[in-house]
């Protein structure tokens, strides 16, 4: 299962957590074969694997289990069902092309409902058991494996009491715990939080990832670092080769035709790297800048002239398709 394990997630995930890159079979594809436009990304594949990396953290213990739980819930599966909570994707692609069309079971938009109905249900089920993936008694220590507002019952085998955790994550990294004096927990640390601070200090992390600490008689209070960063794909992933995406704690981020300007397609537009993102009010801001020309479609190799840089809008994932049916991209080429 280890294996079956490694192949599927460092070789065929998106990294928004969807699976299946192929309409036909509903299939995984080969390694590396990730087209973000055609991609199927079934909805219900996301849930399989949460459950599957459940029952793997279970059976072994890892933070990276609990890790690949929580960039699921937070992009592909949140990403399924639309801000009124009635509308949902089926498939969840990573690229809407402005003239894409709409299939049975891959809509250029949210739909009420499937002729083949399982996505909606099985969204319905992971979100009422959600409470049950927060954490977990590891040995003599209680686990925390998703950071959410929550109040946890400690069972008696660790003393009994309650947990408490406040945060705001993930728009903001601070996660506040009060528990019983005395009580061990172990804090999963994110791979993208490597400088995360435990009071103040460096996190000491296990090998499996989590950092262990006792609580005392006050809050303790972890400190994930959320700057935003560009992240390339594996150079064998030939749909997004030259191109980067955005990301910011666990959240992937995308742009959508109706944040950029009058006049600027979101099909001509480059970014540049090397500029760090804007953050403002919680959210972000990039600098786009377009090609003037589109060209032939094949010819000599040229650089194409460029106009003005623009500063636009960038939104997490899961929001995107909520006010217009308008193009959207999660890989942005790079200059």
């Amino acid at each position: 299962m280890r294996d079956q394990w490694d192949s599927a997630h460092h070789r065929k995930m998106y990294i928004t957590g969807a699976f299946g890159s192929r309409h036909r079979d509903e299939a995984f594809g080969d390694d590396y074969e990730l087209p973000s436009d055609r991609a199927y990304a079934e909805t219900c594949a996301t849930i399989a694997d949460l459950h599957w990396n459940w029952r793997m953290y279970l059976a072994e213990g890892g933070a990276r289990y609990a890790e690949t739980i929580e960039r699921e819930l937070h992009n592909a599966l949140a990403a399924s069902l639309d801000e009124t909570g009635t509308r949902f994707f089926y498939s969840n692609p990573l690229q809407l092309r402005p003239d894409r069309y709409s299939e049975e079971n891959a809509p250029r938009e949210r739909t009420l409902w499937y002729a083949c109905a399982c996505c909606p249900p099985n969204i319905a089920r992971v979100f009422a058991q959600l409470s049950g993936y927060v954490a977990s008694v590891d040995g003599d220590a209680l686990a925390l494996h998703l950071y959410t507002g929550a109040e946890i019952d400690v069972p008696a085998s660790l003393g009994g009491g309650t947990v408490t955790v406040r945060t705001s994550y993930p728009d903001d990294g601070r996660v506040e715990i009060t528990g019983p004096a005395g009580l061990a927990v172990a804090l999963r640390i994110p791979t993208w939080a490597m400088h995360a601070t435990v009071d103040g200090a460096p996190a000491a992390l296990d090998a499996d990832g989590y950092a262990r600490l006792t609580l005392a008689d006050r809050t303790l209070v972890l400190d994930l670092p959320m700057t935003p960063r560009w992240t390339q794909a594996n150079h064998r992933v030939d749909s997004v080769r030259g191109c980067v995406a955005l990301e910011r704690g666990p959240q992937v981020y995308c742009v959508e035709q109706v944040d950029l300007p009058e006049g600027i397609r979101l099909d001509d537009v480059v970014v540049d790297p090397t500029a760090p993102p804007l953050e403002f009010d919680g959210g972000l801001e990039i600098v786009v800048t377009p090609r003037l020309e589109v060209g032939p479609l094949y010819g000599a190799p040229s650089t194409a002239p460029t106009g003005e840089p623009a500063t636009v809008r960038a939104i997490p994932f899961h929001t995107w398709g909520n006010r217009a049916s308008g193009a959207m991209r999660v890989w942005l080429p790079s200059a």
